[in-house]
């Protein structure tokens, strides 16, 4: 196997073990009301201001921290058997959670 793909593949692994710690400090943020006490009116705000995420790419993670907030056993499950692809097709998981709420 070239030595990129196995780079690409190493990477791909680090890259889904970072999206799961960032959505879990995102819950711990909105827990403690963090992004208040800094002064942004919204967690979209702090996101788009201060981590500079564009609008797009925070919406879905605040979208995503709110579906695994609600339903934690989804964590494991959506990032092991989805892998990274969870934030690019999030808006299937969405819909689900619209239709359930």
């Amino acid at each position: 196997m070239h030595v990129i793909v196995k780079k690409l593949e190493t990477l791909a692994k680090v890259e889904r073990r970072i999206s799961v710690k960032i959505l879990r400090h995102l819950m711990e943020m909105e827990k403690r009301r963090i992004h208040l006490d800094m002064g942004y009116t919204s967690l979209f705000v702090f996101l788009t201001k201060h981590l500079k995420y564009s609008d797009g790419s925070a919406y879905r993670r605040i979208e995503a921290m709110k579906i695994l907030r609600d339903v934690p056993d989804l964590m494991l499950e959506i990032f092991i058997v989805k892998s990274n692809t969870f934030l690019r097709n999030s808006k299937y998981i969405f819909q689900y959670d619209s239709v359930c709420s």
